[in-house]
C-alpha cells in the first residue's frame, strides 16, 4: 500500500496526539499532517492534498466544515475522505449537510479505525 498522507486537525493538542496515535496503529503507512487551528488546517490542505482529513468541528478561525467547504471550491477535483468529529452531537447536522461522516467525542477508537478502513477501500477503488 502506498503512504497515505493524513492531515489530523485538533486545537487540543492532547487530543489531537491521542488521534494521530490510533490513525498511525490503523495506517501502517501513513503520514500525517497536523494542525491546530481552522485556517491551518485549510492551508494545509490545499498545499498537501492528503487522501483523508480528519478535523474536530470546533476549531479557532474556522469550523471543521467550513474548512471542508473551502477546501473543496477551490479544489473540487480532490478526493479527500473527510471525517469530522464533536463533542456537540447537534453539530453531526452540520456535517450531514455537507456529505460528510462525523464521530462523537469522545470517540471509541474502534470507530475512528473502522472510518480509516473504509477511507483505504475507497481510494484503492479510486486508484483502480
Amino acid at each position: 500500500m502506498p503512504v497515505l498522507r493524513v492531515l489530523v486537525a485538533e486545537d487540543y493538542e492532547s487530543s489531537r496526539e491521542s488521534t494521530i496515535e490510533v490513525i498511525r496503529g490503523a495506517l501502517s503507512a501513513a503520514s500525517v499532517i497536523e494542525a491546530a487551528t481552522g485556517a491551518a488546517a485549510l492551508e494545509a490542505l490545499l498545499q498537501s492534498v492528503p487522501e483523508i482529513a480528519v478535523l474536530d468541528f470546533n476549531m479557532p478561525l474556522i469550523n471543521g466544515a467550513d474548512v471542508i467547504i473551502h477546501y473543496r471550491k477551490q479544489r473540487p477535483e480532490a478526493r479527500t475522505c473527510f471525517l469530522l468529529y464533536s463533542c456537540v452531537h447537534t453539530n453531526s447536522e452540520h456535517a450531514d449537510r455537507i456529505g460528510v461522516p462525523f464521530l462523537s467525542k469522545p470517540f471509541d477508537i474502534n470507530d475512528l479505525r473502522a472510518y480509516m478502513r473504509r477511507f483505504v477501500e475507497q481510494i484503492l477503488q479510486h486508484a483502480e
